[in-house]
């Protein structure tokens, strides 16, 4: 039986603010069609300073991210949300201090876009994202933990993807030759041996789709972080 009154989302947005947008269109569609009528989601949702948080994340003072982040998330927690987001895949460098400080559930996005990938039976992907996120090993050591086999870009393409979603999609920027780039990467990786492609950073999706890539499963991390959120809004987790 659905839930009429759906659980509180407390959202950790801008970063950057048009996937933040993302996020709130979505999780709305899908709340509205599952209860239909007038019915939208009910979100708590702290945008950050995204230039303060990447300056961080270029200094690599990930301990000043966690306690931004760590202390608004206490924040939405305190005013009524029932479970968290971090929408920004970097940012899950962190995810596991922000969950301790908090007693909601954090939903991550990491755990989300590895149930999907296991469910498909899919043993070896490719990802696409920031240089953190391909390098840092948070989100490739667990994807590996679960015997799923990660393919990275070369050297200078994974420089290329950084930059893009640096300087193009966190200023809502996506052109047609970055898309045609991306679609090239992504040919080199199925070539080596990839079976699905995993967008690893919440705006890849906005700028390459499923239809663009036929034949190999995309794994949009914002679609699937959505999709969890809802489930647990409506209390069908």
């Amino acid at each position: 039986m659905k839930n009429n009154s759906p659980r509180v989302i407390g959202m950790l947005g801008g970063m950057s603010w048009a996937s933040s947008a993302v996020y709130y269109r979505m999780i709305n569609e899908r709340i509205a069609k599952e209860l239909g009528g007038l019915h939208s989601a009910r979100i708590l949702l702290n945008s950050v300073d995204f230039a303060e948080i990447v300056q961080w994340n270029a200094d690599g003072d990930w301990d000043s991210v966690a306690d931004r982040l760590g202390g608004i998330a206490q924040g939405l927690e305190r005013v009524g949300a029932e479970c968290m987001l971090i929408a920004c895949v970097t940012q899950h460098v962190v995810a596991g201090t922000i969950a301790a400080r908090i007693n909601v559930p954090l939903i991550s996005i990491v755990k989300v876009t590895g149930d999907a990938i296991a469910a498909d039976g899919n043993q070896r992907i490719g990802l696409l994202g920031t240089h953190f996120t391909m390098t840092h090993g948070f989100f490739v050591d667990a994807l590996a933990n679960r015997g799923i086999d990660v393919l990275l870009p070369e050297g200078v393409e994974r420089k290329y993807i950084h930059e893009s979603i640096l300087n193009e999609f966190n200023l809502g920027i996506f052109n047609d030759s970055t898309r045609q780039k991306y679609l090239g990467i992504i040919d080199g990786l199925v070539a080596r041996g990839a079976q699905g492609i995993v967008l690893a950073c919440t705006e890849i999706g906005m700028l390459v789709g499923q239809d663009q890539v036929p034949g190999v499963p995309l794994y949009d991390t914002t679609a699937l972080h959505v999709g969890e959120a809802v489930r647990f809004s409506l209390d069908q987790a």
